[in-house]
C-alpha cells in the first residue's frame, strides 16, 4: 500500500471512529508501527490528527480550516485523479470557474490541452499564478485575500460573480452529508461558493472520500444543487445517490 492510499485509509477509519489505538490501527492498515507513527506525524502536522498516548483521534472543528500547504499533505494521488477527470468534462470555449482548494488546483495540468478557447475565472491567487504561468486566459475575482486560503473572499468578490455567468464550475468542500449539504467553515467562502453555484449551469464539487460524512460550520449548497467527482464513494454513503449524481474516478 503506497503511503497516500495509507494516510487516506487512516483518515477514513477516524472518520468513522473518531479515536482508535494504535494496535488496532497498525492490524487495519497491514504495516509497521514505525510506519504508521510516521504517517500519523505527517497526518497531524496537516492538522488532522491529534496523536495520543496509545492511540490518534481525529481533529474536528466546524470553524477550522486548514491551510494550503496543510492539505496538500493528505490525498494528494487521490486529488489529482479527480483533478484530471474534472478537466475531461471541459469543452473548448466554455468559461470556467475553479474555486481555491488543492483539489481545484489538480484541474490547472489538465487544462493546457483545452486551450486556446476556455476562460478561466478564480477567486484563487495562486490558481491564478499558475494558469497564467500556462498562459490560458485568466480573470481573478478581486477583494480581501484570506490568508489560509489564498481566496478572495467579501461583498466585492460576491458582487463581481453575480454579475457573471459560467459554463462550468469546480469547487471544493470541506464536508459532504445528507442533512447538512455541502458546508465550509467560512461564512465569506460559502457566500462564494453559493453564488458561483447559481451563476453556472453545470456546477461541481470536487471532494476526495474523507469529506463524506463530515459537517462544517455553514451550509453552501443543497447536495442536489451540484453533482459530486469523488475517488470512491464507501458503501454506508451510496444512499447519497439518490439525491445527487456522484462520479468516482477509481471505481473499477
Amino acid at each position: 500500500m503506497i503511503i497516500e492510499e495509507r494516510k487516506e485509509k487512516i483518515l477514513t477509519i477516524l472518520h468513522k471512529h473518531k479515536f482508535m489505538k494504535l494496535a488496532d490501527l497498525e492490524a487495519i492498515t497491514r504495516t509497521s508501527l514505525s510506519t504508521l507513527r510516521r504517517d500519523l506525524q505527517d497526518l497531524e502536522t496537516a492538522g488532522k490528527v491529534k496523536r495520543l498516548r496509545g492511540g490518534v483521534q481525529l481533529l474536528e472543528s466546524l470553524q477550522t480550516e486548514p491551510s494550503m500547504q496543510q492539505k496538500q499533505v493528505v490525498h494528494s494521488g487521490s486529488k489529482q485523479r479527480i483533478g484530471k477527470a474534472a478537466a475531461d468534462l471541459v469543452q473548448g470555449g466554455e468559461t470556467i470557474f475553479l474555486d481555491a482548494g488543492t483539489t481545484t488546483a489538480e484541474v490547472i495540468p489538465y487544462l493546457i490541452d483545452k486551450n486556446p478557447g476556455i476562460t478561466v475565472v478564480t477567486n484563487s491567487v495562486h490558481h491564478a499564478a499558475r494558469l497564467s504561468d500556462l498562459m490560458i486566459p485568466t480573470i481573478i475575482i478581486g477583494g480581501p485575500i484570506k490568508q489560509t486560503t489564498d481566496a478572495t473572499i467579501g461583498v466585492t468578490a460576491v458582487e463581481q460573480i453575480q454579475h457573471l455567468a459560467f459554463d462550468i464550475s469546480f469547487l471544493g468542500t470541506n464536508g459532504i452529508d445528507a442533512a447538512h449539504g455541502l458546508t465550509t467553515p467560512d461564512l465569506e467562502e460559502a457566500a462564494i461558493k453559493s453564488v458561483v453555484i447559481k451563476q453556472t449551469r453545470c456546477p461541481y464539487v470536487l471532494a476526495d472520500a474523507s469529506k463524506f460524512g463530515s459537517v462544517a460550520f455553514v451550509q453552501t449548497a443543497a447536495l442536489q444543487d451540484v453533482t459530486i467527482i469523488t475517488n470512491q464513494l464507501a458503501d454506508e454513503y451510496i444512499a447519497l445517490r439518490e439525491t445527487t449524481e456522484i462520479i468516482e474516478v477509481d471505481k473499477g
